[in-house]
């Protein structure tokens, strides 16, 4: 598993959104999405817990370029302050 220093620019908002950048494959194949915020998450499909067709297809990635949602990880770091 590939590890990553956090860059995210605190102190930010709890509901604050970032945006979904671009898109990497971990060693496994499962994608992962790229934040603006510096964070990266799975983004997986694996019905019926985790629904994401969309993931599957390079066109069902690319729609999601620019997706908003609010960064687990960010989320944490508030939590330390």
């Amino acid at each position: 598993m590939r590890s990553w220093n956090c860059h995210c620019s605190l102190p930010i908002s709890v509901t604050e959104e970032v945006h979904i950048t671009g898109f990497v494959q971990d060693e496994e194949g499962d994608w992962i999405a790229e934040l603006s915020c510096g964070h990266r998450r799975h983004v997986r499909h694996r019905p019926p817990w985790q629904n994401r067709p969309w993931v599957m297809s390079a066109a069902g990635r690319e729609k999601m370029l620019g997706y908003r949602l609010i960064c687990r990880e960010c989320q944490k770091n508030i939590d330390k302050f």
